[in-house]
């Protein structure tokens, strides 16, 4: 299994805030992990990878 990071720290990581994060990876303009909602919940869950995470940094530049 895959290192996990909270969002607040991946969008840290990628200089933006959470809520664009989320944004970002429910309109699948960003792939750094899975998001999705399980039937009969509101909210939304989001599980970012360290490893998808560290390829997304590195295709913008980011160190």
């Amino acid at each position: 299994m895959q290192n996990q990071v909270t969002i607040a720290q991946a969008a840290r990581e990628l200089h933006m805030s959470p809520q664009t994060l989320r944004y970002m990876m429910a309109s699948g303009r960003i792939a750094i992990g899975d998001c999705g909602r399980r039937p009969g919940k509101k909210r939304g869950f989001y599980k970012v990878y360290r490893l998808m995470l560290n390829k997304e940094k590195a295709r913008r530049g980011i160190e």
